[in-house]
């Protein structure tokens, strides 16, 4: 049977989409489409192989054609709508999608669309809420409680988060996205044991798949199973052998001979690298690390440097959004203020150990949530989008403060007498806190700040608020705004907070925990000694150190490089930091 010229073209291209060469399918398809400007199959064809290709704008465009064509259909309204959102036009899609609700008020799939877009905005809530409006008319449909749980996970409400992926996955079954978080939400409820089963399970039924493996390896290594997760991460590389963060994580894992051996490998994909993108960033700084960890520093500095300045360029901090916050932050906590009424008293109390990125929080959480009666909550830092929104109104409610810290702590945290909180960046919410939570414990931990700076210069940390530890002028601005807040918050709270210094906590460890203990109102446990042991989940840059035994050898690093320091200490306030020479 002879079959039409268009035919022939949409199996040429089809074909070549299930060899996994999409590009050449998109070329395909498009030539295709461009003969026949009026064959939805090509123009529908075309916006799948450039949507696999990873090439949205392409893929919006092609499914621009295909609406053209078809207009009335709801798949053709809701594909172009999804391939705006990837393509980042996400005013152009909203704005479709509620005309399309106007003459379809009770179409689920239009909402769906307002949601997707509402996230790739980071307007979670108002994804919650449309989701949320959908599900009402259609509480079946699996992509609905997909994107409400994804809105739920990054709002930290993983309790709801978990049953809406739950519920998805019941009805289809082992979508590796779904089964992904789930195991990130027993993650966030710091419940390893199911975390790990969950992604082990995606690792098993997608052996092939990069990210199932790296989410695994991720969560074996923050829980304290760093041999596994070196085995995860080394299978990795026979997947994918530029693969830089499983390279970046088997550095830190490495003995100095394993990483001396695995030299040569990291240069060739090294070599493999384009230049100035994102990826870069981190395959030096991998780099660094590597040539650090076996002796190179000269080598190692260069490295540093350049993964540094692109960081840098990536991700610019403002010093003056910086200030603007501590401003804001003093005109509604004067020196003369009378703490807010209304607060929470409830157990567990909350401890909150604070400090600088890099000063030995980590350190002394696992200490701290050693104790049989403390369950710690890593870098909770559920006080921050409150806080935020506080300091922009004017107005601050301890009690709503207080609430919406405690609606998705874990399950089991009611049988504990205290929980541990140690995101370090909470002095700058500190008044907030201590008005929220009236019998709260403060651990201040202390350390050099050129011992934290040069820390922190070799280790990118993630989140929004340390985009000023790639450049030392920026860390020494960052470092006196802290030094500024922790002067006011001791002056208006001075029996609330108990100041610490790092060296005297792994050099004088049991008197120094002692102390610490009768402040918190805990009686001594002498598991608080081997943080080592503790086997909650880690996870921050210092995964790989909070498993070693408590020890000295990080104090002083900073003094052999006391000139590439230079820039940083030379700016630091000599009256907020008498103590620096």
């Amino acid at each position: 049977m002879k079959i039409s010229e268009s035919q022939r073209i949409i199996q040429n291209a089809t074909r070549k989409l299930q060899q996994g060469k999409p590009k050449a399918a998109a070329k395909a398809a498009q030539a295709g489409a461009k003969k026949f400007p009026k064959n939805q199959e090509l123009h529908n064809l075309a916006g799948t192989a450039f949507a696999q290709a990873r090439d949205h704008n392409a893929a919006a465009k092609a499914y621009s054609n295909l609406y053209r064509l078809a207009p009335e259909t709801v798949n053709v309204r809701i594909t172009f709508g999804i391939s705006l959102i990837h393509a980042g036009r996400f005013d152009i899609a909203q704005k479709l999608a509620d005309e399309w609700l106007e003459t379809e008020p009770e179409n689920p799939n239009y909402r769906y669309l307002i949601a997707l877009a509402a996230m790739g905005q980071n307007e979670f809530e108002t994804a919650e809420t449309e989701a949320t409006r959908a599900l009402v008319a259609k509480p079946e449909m699996e992509r609905l409680l997909a994107i409400r749980g994804l809105a739920r996970f990054e709002l930290n409400k993983f309790e709801s988060a978990l049953q809406d992926f739950q519920n998805a996955n019941d009805l289809a079954p082992d979508k590796l996205e779904t089964l992904m978080n789930i195991g990130f939400c027993f993650r966030s409820l710091n419940q390893n044991t199911l975390a790990i089963e969950a992604l082990q399970k995606c690792a098993d039924l997608f052996p092939n798949d990069v990210s199932a493996r790296t989410s695994l390896a991720k969560v074996l290594e923050e829980s304290g199973e760093l041999q596994q997760g070196l085995v995860e991460y080394n299978n990795i590389l026979k997947l994918a052998p530029d693969n830089w963060t499983a390279i970046s994580r088997i550095v830190e894992n490495n003995s100095k001979d394993q990483n001396q051996a695995f030299v040569s490998t990291v240069r060739k994909s090294l070599d493999n690298l384009r230049k100035n993108s994102p990826d870069e960033i981190l395959a030096t700084l991998s780099m660094a690390s590597l040539l650090s960890k076996i002796g190179n520093w000269p080598e190692a500095e260069g490295f540093y440097r350049r993964s540094n300045r692109l960081q840098a360029a990536f991700k610019p901090y403002r010093p003056e959004v910086a200030e603007t916050q501590l401003k804001n932050t003093l005109a509604l906590f004067p020196s003369d203020q009378e703490t807010r009424m209304g607060g929470d008293l409830g157990s567990p109390k909350p401890i909150f150990i604070i400090g600088q990125p890099r000063s030995g929080t980590t350190l002394m959480e696992l200490m701290i949530s050693a104790h049989p009666d403390v369950i710690g909550l890593g870098e909770y830092g559920a006080i921050e989008e409150a806080a935020i929104s506080a300091l922009n109104s004017g107005v601050s409610d301890p009690g709503q403060h207080a609430k919406a810290y405690r609606s998705e702590l874990p399950k089991n945290v009611d049988r504990f007498k205290a929980m541990v909180d140690k995101m370090p960046g909470n002095y700058m919410y500190l008044g907030f806190l201590v008005e929220a939570f009236p019998d709260a414990k403060f651990i201040h931990i202390e350390r050099d700040p050129r011992e934290v700076a040069f820390s922190m210069w070799k280790a990118h940390l993630a989140g929004g608020l340390t985009r000023y530890t790639s450049d030392f002028g920026w860390m020494a601005h960052a470092a006196n705004l802290y030094r500024r807040y922790m002067l006011h918050w001791k002056t208006l709270y001075p029996s609330k907070i108990l100041t610490v210094h790092y060296r005297d906590i792994v050099g004088d460890t049991e008197n120094k925990l002692s102390e610490i203990a009768d402040f918190c109102e805990l009686d001594w446990h002498d598991s608080m000694l081997e943080p080592e042991q503790n086997k909650k989940t880690v996870q921050t840059a210092s995964v790989v150190q909070a498993r070693q035994k408590i020890h000295t050898k990080s104090l002083g690093s900073w003094e052999q490089h006391a000139e590439l320091l230079q820039p940083f200490s030379e700016n630091l306030d000599a009256d907020l930091w008498p103590e620096i020479k």
